[in-house]
């Protein structure tokens, strides 16, 4: 990272601008509760595709892979989500929610394929809604696949 980039997030940082990758990949999303000044905007579209590579995950492919046997093999894996800031586990189905230490939320195979699959990519604040809901009992459905008039 470039000492220049270091000073534009320190800049946003301290002015509580939140940065982040737009689902397109190309852009980005600014969340601030002032706009930022004008030359404060023209340094991050500068700088916008460093700052931009620095924000996009780092999870290498192998990675997931790694998880994906581990579950296979063994029915379960849990580990670290850097998006969620805290352990997940995910489970081949519901029937190894018994391994998971309470607390620990679980996404089953079926509900990972339910958000990533054939699915436009799924932004990290969706994702945190998302996970939101799970803590509180919510699960990952099809939309318009249950019954929601009780909600």
């Amino acid at each position: 990272m470039t000492a220049e980039v270091r000073r534009i997030l320190d800049q946003c940082k301290a002015k509580g601008i939140i940065l982040e990758p737009a689902p397109d990949g190309e852009h980005l999303d600014l969340h601030y509760q002032e706009p930022p000044p004008e030359d404060l905007r023209q340094m991050l579209r500068a700088h916008k595709q460093e700052i931009l590579s620095l924000l996009k995950p780092q999870t290498p492919l192998w990675h997931a892979h790694e998880i994906y046997k581990a579950v296979q093999k063994e029915g379960v894996c849990l580990f670290w989500s850097d998006v969620l800031g805290e352990v997940i586990a995910y489970t081949k189905d519901d029937t190894f929610k018994n391994l998971v230490p309470v607390g620990v939320v679980v996404y089953t195979s079926e509900e990972l394929r339910e958000l990533f699959q054939d699915k436009p990519k799924i932004t990290p604040e969706t994702l945190r809604m998302i996970h939101q809901a799970k803590k509180t009992g919510g699960k990952v459905a099809e939309y318009g696949s249950e019954d929601v008039s009780e909600c």
